[in-house]
């Protein structure tokens, strides 16, 4: 009789073997890495992303933007303090909005009817433009430029009757 051989598989080590131990193997394999490790590194990877993406939020958000309000009615005003509100209907939503200036700069161009002037000379209901900066945190503005347009009651009839004088 013949002893029994050792089967071998595929790789021609014998069954419950190995065909290399694993100090012949260099250590900078690819191989090497564990599952845990990748999950790691995926982990940590889409933790700086997150955190880059918040921190970008909040530096937009603490950033003023440029603003113009075309079509406004001052809401508010305290000449003492230099500040006041405007209110709008916001042109993307169709909602009435409110801007408070805090403080309205003393270098800030103030005309009504064209000719320059002054926040004391401002009054509520006056239809204005204004064109500022918007700080989002809050929701405040500082206006740069306030444009107020007044009718004048020598242009405007007092009556309809008036204004049918005159005309043939």
């Amino acid at each position: 009789m013949t002893a029994p051989r050792a089967r071998a598989n595929i790789s021609g080590a014998p069954f419950g073997g190995q065909s290399h131990t694993n100090a012949a193997r260099p250590r900078s394999c690819a191989r090497d890495v564990t599952t845990t490790a990748k999950k790691t590194l995926v982990l940590v990877g889409l933790g700086v992303v997150v955190a880059g993406v918040v921190l970008w939020q909040v530096l937009r958000m603490t950033r003023p933007r440029p603003f113009t309000v075309r079509s406004a009615r001052i809401a508010a005003l305290d000449v003492a303090t230099r500040s006041g509100e405007i209110e709008f209907i916001h042109p993307k939503s169709g909602r009435r909005t409110t801007v408070t200036a805090r403080n309205i700069p003393p270098d800030c161009e103030i005309t009504i009817d064209g000719r320059p002037a002054d926040v004391s000379e401002l009054r509520v209901g006056d239809a204005v433009a204004v064109r500022g900066l918007f700080y989002p945190y809050d929701q405040s503005a500082r206006p740069q430029a306030v444009h107020v347009t007044r009718t004048s009651p020598v242009t405007q009839p007092t009556t309809n009757r008036e204004a049918g004088r005159g005309a043939v």
